[in-house]
């Protein structure tokens, strides 16, 4: 299809009638909303992907605090800073309304780091000019007492960030742990989406909030702020006007399209990798001059790839071939970025649990038993996933809690309502040498870390790649496996094997749909807990469905033929369309369900003021505008 001519923005007022991306629930939200009323403002959780829009030409401008826009420039340098903000704001710690003891507490430590210079200090070593490597303190703090909960958001760099150990950092992860050792107090990181800091704060699940939030009139409605800690602006972030001398010629217009046949094409490339991960670790040290983007999933990073939202995912190959297997039009490159081992993860004081799990995984091993878990999960590219013999649990066994993030396939991962993969079934056999019941807790990845250290789990099996960095935090078993790290990218199109061509073209064929009806036998893919998974178990009870956590995970399960459809509202489906045609829907719409606001029980007086708002823009014509402008217009 035809793009949109870009928008050179050399000032604000250039921007009245721009695409801007901003982040969600955030004060640059609502100041591009009032400033720009006919501009096309889109949102996003994590600024990453608004660059990432930007870049690929669909979005002209991001509005955001100056920290992150600053960190993104230096990154980036075809993007700039306009020099005018558009608004000035304070930042500051969010804490619970009436938490008035905190509050004195944390107003009277935030002067005293101003008056010493902490503060200053903390701003020149966070938000640098360049590139150069952040220059953060080891802070020692208790190991023992109440947790201090921190709400964080740590997709805003160089605010806050999970670093390539997976740890919480960033100028408000040290500023964070300055106060808790100020406290005498433990510190646990709670790390969500923006939208829901302020609804974790009140209902206790933190603490309190430090992550870059302005202190604003709307949100002391709710919450209380701390004297501000650092003044911010909210500032736009635009293409640099450059002036294009002579056209480029065909053959190198053409060059930024090649495909990577080999591993020397990809330093300087855009590159996914799981944040923390050996394979983030390996990237970042062999491929130098390269973009990184970071993913929470390897799904993600695979369809970043094939949608050429990047040109490589460097990670554990098992994964890979996984990922490989399934989709054609990726290939594995020949030569491996490096080597790693993957282990369980343990607290670093708990040496006894460590001595525990060694010795089952070296029985294990010696009974052939690793090597055929290999076999059944990683070699033997299955179509349909293997099962796990239950086994039967003694009453009044320990428990031992087990961290895993279930969207590696295939170590840890949805499948028929059940978590399953090679981590869970490994857990399931060191519970039984044991003699130990497990419980498992899914969580982010970057989350196991922080979760381990707080004794929220006693170990975590997660496809964990043993690294340098984090045995300084955490202790690891023997390996139970050995693999390489390699590069995942997009197959040159000629190259693709006639017999995988066949072989697509024969899947598509024996799977092809016509009508819904069709769906009643098939593996259908749905969002789990969603109304799409109630609505396919009740009505299609022999098919296989099967559950995802995320878009991406689904519409790479279709894209790869692991699933034969998919159900999901159809908005959000024609959206994705617009960027992916090699999808298409199928008969007309199965059901139809209504879309409300959540209350609490006991707070009528809010549902009914809310229903009255909701009737007031219905009348007035603001809803229908709304809906004309998210859901029927189509660029």
């Amino acid at each position: 299809g035809c793009s949109k001519s870009e928008t050179h923005i050399a000032s604000l007022d250039d921007a009245k009638t721009a695409r801007i991306g901003a982040m969600t629930g955030s004060t640059g939200e609502a100041i591009t909303i009032a400033r720009f009323p006919k501009a096309h403002v889109k949102s996003f959780d994590d600024i990453m992907d608004a660059v990432a829009a930007m870049k690929s030409g669909q979005l002209d401008a991001i509005v955001t605090g100056y920290p992150a826009a600053l960190q993104v420039s230096k990154k980036n340098p075809e993007l700039a800073l306009l020099s005018e903000p558009l608004a000035l704001e304070d930042t500051s710690i969010a804490i619970r309304k009436g938490d008035n003891e905190l509050l004195t507490a944390l107003n009277r430590i935030i002067s005293g780091l101003k008056s010493d210079g902490t503060l200053e200090s903390l701003k020149k070593r966070w938000f640098k000019p360049d590139l150069t490597p952040y220059e953060e303190r080891d802070i020692k703090l208790p190991v023992t007492g109440k947790s201090l909960k921190i709400g964080v958001s740590a997709t805003r760099e160089p605010f806050s960030f999970v670093d390539k150990n997976g740890k919480v950092s960033g100028h408000d992860g040290e500023l964070a742990r300055i106060i808790a050792a100020r406290l005498q107090r433990p510190i646990e990181f709670f790390n969500m989406k923006f939208m829901a800091l302020i609804p974790a704060l009140q209902s206790g699940k933190v603490d309190m909030i430090v992550t870059g939030m302005t202190a604003t009139d709307e949100r002391r409605k709710f919450v209380d702020f701390t004297q501000p800690y650092y003044a911010s602006s909210q500032v736009m972030l635009v293409r640099k006007i450059t002036t294009v001398k002579s056209p480029p010629s065909e053959a190198v217009s053409g060059v930024e399209h090649q495909e990577i046949t080999k591993q020397e094409q990809i330093d300087g490339k855009r590159i996914g990798v799981l944040s923390g991960s050996a394979g983030d670790l390996a990237a970042r040290k062999h491929f130098p001059n390269a973009e990184f983007q970071a993913f929470t999933a390897s799904a993600d990073a695979a369809l970043a790839v094939q949608t050429r939202k990047a040109d490589a995912f460097v990670y554990d190959k098992s994964v890979l071939l996984n990922l490989a297997e399934k989709n054609p039009e990726l290939v594995i490159l020949d030569q491996a970025v490096d080597k790693l081992e993957v282990a369980a993860a343990i607290r670093k004081d708990n040496t006894a649990l460590l001595a525990e799990l060694n010795r089952a995984l070296s029985e294990l091993k010696n009974a052939g038993i690793l090597q055929q878990l290999r076999s059944k999960w990683v070699d033997s590219k299955y179509t349909v996933t293997p099962q796990i013999a239950p086994i039967k649990a003694s009453p009044g066994q320990v428990i031992l809690k087990m961290g895993t993030s279930a969207n590696i396939e295939p170590f840890s991962f949805q499948a028929n309502g059940a978590l399953t993969g090679l981590d869970i079934e490994l857990g399931q056999l060191l519970g039984q040498r044991l003699g130990k019941k497990i419980e498992v807790i899914d969580m982010n990845f970057e989350a196991l870390i922080p979760a381990l250290q707080s004794g929220k789990i006693d170990f975590a099996l997660s496809n964990f790649n043993v690294t340098e960095e984090r045995k300084k935090l955490i202790l690891f078993s023997l390996p139970y496996i050995e693999n390489d790290i390699s590069a995942l990218v997009r197959r040159v199109s000629a190259s693709v094997p006639a017999a995988a061509q066949r072989n697509n073209a024969t899947n598509h064929q024996d799977t092809k749909l016509r009508t819904v009806t069709d769906l009643k036998d098939k593996r259908i893919g749905v969002l789990i807990g969603s109304a799409d998974d109630t609505y396919a178990t009740k009505n299609y009870p022999d098919a296989t469905i099967l559950q995802y956590k995320t878009t991406a995970d689904i519409i790479l399960a279709v894209k790869t033929a692991k699933v034969d459809a998919a159900l999901f509202d159809a908005d959000p489906l024609r959206e994705i369309m617009r960027e992916d045609d090699s999808l298409g829907l199928l008969g007309d719409t199965l059901f139809s369900f209504s879309v409300g606001a959540g209350f609490n029980k006991s707070n009528e007086a809010l549902r009914g003021k809310f229903n009255q708002f909701l009737a007031q823009i219905r009348q007035n014509g603001v809803y229908g505008d709304m809906i004309r402008r998210w859901m029927e217009q189509r660029d």
